[in-house]
């Protein structure tokens, strides 16, 4: 999937009267595991020259995003 499919189905989904604010973001790995709360959205990977975003990443948790910075401070 890539970020403009995403964008296509949220606009899709306001299209026939839904209010994204009302809308939880959930990930499962297939049909039978848990679900799991997504609750952040980050830029991932950049290309080669450092300049071009190439991924977003859903999160879980949090706390990840900020050991990261403090990692790369």
């Amino acid at each position: 999937m890539n970020a403009q499919q995403l964008k296509d189905f949220l606009v899709m989904l306001e299209k026939y009267g839904h209010t994204l604010s009302d809308i939880d973001v959930n990930y499962r790995y297939d049909y039978d595991s848990d679900v799991m709360p997504l609750r952040h959205i980050n830029e991932d990977l950049f290309d080669e020259t450092n300049n071009k975003l190439t991924s977003i990443c859903l999160m879980y948790r949090e706390d990840d995003i900020e050991e990261e910075n403090e990692n790369n401070n």
